[in-house]
């Protein structure tokens, strides 16, 4: 067992009292946790917050770690992980927790109790990923520190992990909402519409994918310090690197908490929805480059096989195969450089590629075949019609097979 305390981790950004209540409540039922809060540049007028944080009892602790200007969630989590990880050696379990009220202190407790229960291999409700998980612990001293923004880099810690088994690190364990009751329309409609894309992408169903109460082994910390993403974005990173590695995911129900309407979040509808989906909508541009490129050569070289005296059925053959190849080209590059940003070797990935595109390609090919030719769809409706179920499996195809881009640990 790495430790036998808990560390409760929670990232604030211009918190009210409501933090203090939290801090607070959870010491009444664990008087010897280990609290780090992280205020992310809050500024001065919210220090009589953070001055009221209760004193810790006597087996407890509270670190305040700052940073000068807000940095993000994303950043202001990996501020205080990285803590944890370098300086309390007797954390074994950690759980992050909002600092808005919204998370009630049973039920952070409650998630941590998880990560014990799944270790032993008791009430676990792991998503489908590949994974197991050993016993845990859990802690945190006394302690003040100030930080600027972090720069997203595990440092020494990135590599400690890969020491260990993967079965060693446990599940991520998510306090998992129920949505019943009076819920603001933009919680219900932001967390469907995510939890129906990250099913669809990775084949895993979570029903909470924007919680913020998760707790985990000690273990897992370097894993989530190299995950990419400063701001809201880099939970449902998470997510993903956690399927990507096949660390299990588990959820227990959580009590659903809105208060006056989530007016304290800070979450913007639109900008970090935006860096949420950042990579669907980059791989989209990707592709709507190399749909252009596709289109355009394929009628080119249908003209000019054509011309040579080509059959209708073998002109459109060899203009599908040379068109794809340029286009499929052209996207290779740009997804592995800019959209998925992948990690893997050039010549593993263009393996796995080209094995993805000469699948791609005899599809495309059946399916022009038949709405071209056997069904007479025009070839502009019919190459539309193609490209837009390719499309879609291709990025799936692509996202988890071709472009997986984890390190080996």
């Amino acid at each position: 067992m790495c430790g036998s305390r808990t560390a409760v981790l929670i990232p604030a950004y211009k918190p009210d009292k409501k933090l203090i209540g939290v801090v607070e409540s959870v010491f009444a039922l664990r008087p010897d946790v280990g609290f780090v809060i992280v205020d992310d540049g809050s500024g001065p007028d919210y220090a009589d917050v953070f001055d009221a944080l209760p004193k810790p009892p006597a087996d407890g602790s509270l670190v305040l770690l700052h940073h000068e200007v807000n940095c993000g969630k994303g950043e202001a989590l990996k501020t205080g992980l990285r803590y944890i990880y370098e300086n309390m050696p007797d954390a074994g379990v950690f759980v992050t927790a909002d600092a808005d009220g919204q998370h009630t202190p049973a039920d952070i407790i409650r998630t941590v109790d998880a990560v014990y229960a799944e270790s032993a291999g008791t009430d676990a409700a792991c998503a489908d990923t590949a994974g197991t998980a050993e016993s845990a612990g859990a802690g945190a001293p006394a302690g003040k520190a100030d930080e600027p923004c972090a720069d997203g880099t595990a440092g020494d810690a990135s590599t400690a992990g890969k020491t260990e088994q993967r079965s060693g690190y446990g599940a991520l364990v998510l306090g998992s909402r129920l949505f019943t009751g009076d819920v603001p329309p933009r919680s219900i409609f932001g967390n469907t519409l995510t939890r129906f894309a990250f099913a669809t992408a990775t084949g895993v169903r979570i029903r909470d994918t924007q919680t913020g109460l998760r707790a985990a082994r000690r273990s897992l910390i370097p894993i989530l310090l190299d995950v990419k993403g400063s701001r809201y974005e880099y939970e449902l990173n998470m997510l993903l690197r956690m399927t990507e590695l096949g660390i299990p995911i588990c959820e227990i129900d959580i009590e659903t908490v809105y208060i006056n309407e989530n007016a304290s979040s800070h979450f913007n509808p639109v900008k970090d929805s935006l860096r949420i989906y950042s990579m669907f909508a980059k791989y989209s541009a990707a592709s709507l480059v190399s749909f252009f490129v596709d289109f355009a050569l394929l009628f080119i070289f249908r003209t000019l096989f054509a011309g040579i005296g080509l059959g209708q059925s073998s002109a459109l053959l060899f203009s599908v195969v040379c068109a794809r190849v340029i286009s499929a080209t052209v996207n290779f590059v740009i997804n592995r450089m800019l959209v998925f940003e992948s990690r893997e070797t050039l010549a593993r990935s263009l393996f796995k590629y080209a094995a993805l595109a000469g699948v791609s390609l005899g599809a495309n090919y059946c399916l022009l075949w038949l709405l071209n030719i056997a069904a007479k769809v025009p070839l502009a409706a019919a190459k539309i019609a193609v490209e837009v179920v390719l499309f879609i499996a291709n990025y799936f195809a692509q996202r988890l097979l071709v472009f997986r881009g984890h390190k080996k640990v």
